[in-house]
């Protein structure tokens, strides 16, 4: 079949988020790769990725159909809107190990991100990509100190410490000091 000649328009920009894949998959990830759901949201403060496509030319500049093997961040600046919150990008370049043109937008949601579902977009050069949904959950508490049960005196927490997993856990609408029994 034959049909008219028409023109069409190539632009090295043309974001686009992955959406969720088929059977329970996400277009976000937990920075150890872990994906971002309803069941398992994101939090405040936290690493995430999204997957992209679109974002263009890259330094070192990746040879057409091979997979990235080392990361090659995007010539032009890239933005993350998630609802009202302008982000930059950690890192927005090839996905090693990903497909031939498949990016890695990696950003950190700020500490004043609103709870639930949350719209979004990715920008580069004056072109946005379109709206996903991003699953926000609550924030999580965390013990910052532990009381002396004699003197009542308030103990800095070490990161990492096997102390929290014996004291109460301290909900954070209703800060308390913590004792042990």
């Amino acid at each position: 079949v034959n049909s008219a000649p028409f023109s069409i328009v190539l632009d090295s920009f043309m974001p686009a988020i992955y959406g969720p894949a088929a059977g329970g998959g996400s277009a976000f990830y937990s920075s150890s790769g872990r994906p971002i759901t309803s069941t398992i949201p994101a939090t405040a403060n936290q690493q995430i990725y999204a997957v992209v496509s679109g974002l263009g030319p890259t330094t070192p500049a990746q040879v057409a159909n091979t997979t990235p093997r080392v990361p090659a961040p995007t010539n032009a600046p890239v933005q993350v809107m998630v609802g009202s919150k302008l982000i930059m990008p950690d890192y927005a370049g090839l996905l090693v190990g990903g497909s031939p043109g498949t990016y890695q937008v990696l950003f950190k949601l700020p500490a004043d991100v609103a709870v639930g579902d949350q719209p979004v977009v990715i920008s580069v050069s004056g072109r946005s990509s379109n709206s996903v949904t991003l699953n926000v959950g609550p924030p999580v508490p965390s013990i910052t100190a532990i009381v002396n049960g004699a003197s009542f005196q308030p103990k800095p927490v070490a990161p990492n410490s096997p102390w929290p997993s014996l004291a109460l856990i301290l909900d954070h609408r209703h800060p308390r000091p913590l004792s042990f029994p």
